[in-house]
């Protein structure tokens, strides 16, 4: 049973786990389900956006552990996001900490929010929030 509810909310193509929680997150308070992994293709070849709006320009890109242990790929990532942004594209890049702290993740909600032109609903304080990340795992009801 737990196999088939999980499978309800895979969506085809997603290449890390942390991608799948963020977008969890954003359709936890109301915003619009993203394109995953959307190819845009620029001078350098092509790009996957890792969540993106494209009718909105907008992306959100999750840069985990090789972006800040390999230096070369941190720069190849800014580098592309700059001819991204050359292009119109509005970025935010994310890392695990804005995924885990509540106040962090409440600031790269709104911000979408602002892009797509939709208010986020975001869980009374003191009540029990929908989605929760810690090192031990994520808890998504």
């Amino acid at each position: 049973m737990a196999v088939r509810t999980a499978l309800k909310s895979a969506q085809f193509p997603t290449l890390s786990p942390m991608e799948t929680l963020a977008r969890l997150m954003l359709l936890a308070c109301g915003l619009p389900c993203p394109v995953m992994n959307f190819r845009v293709d620029t001078r350098l070849g092509y790009s996957l956006l890792d969540l993106a709006w494209p009718e909105h320009k907008t992306a959100i890109e999750f840069n985990g552990r090789v972006h800040s242990e390999n230096h070369h790929a941190y720069k190849n990532e800014m580098y592309r996001n700059e001819v991204l942004r050359d292009l119109g594209w509005k970025l935010r890049i994310i890392v695990f900490d804005d995924l885990r702290d509540p106040a962090r993740s409440v600031e790269w909600r709104t911000w979408l929010g602002r892009q797509l032109w939709v208010v986020p609903r975001f869980p009374a304080a003191g009540s029990r929030a929908r989605t929760s990340v810690s090192r031990k795992g994520i808890h998504i009801p």
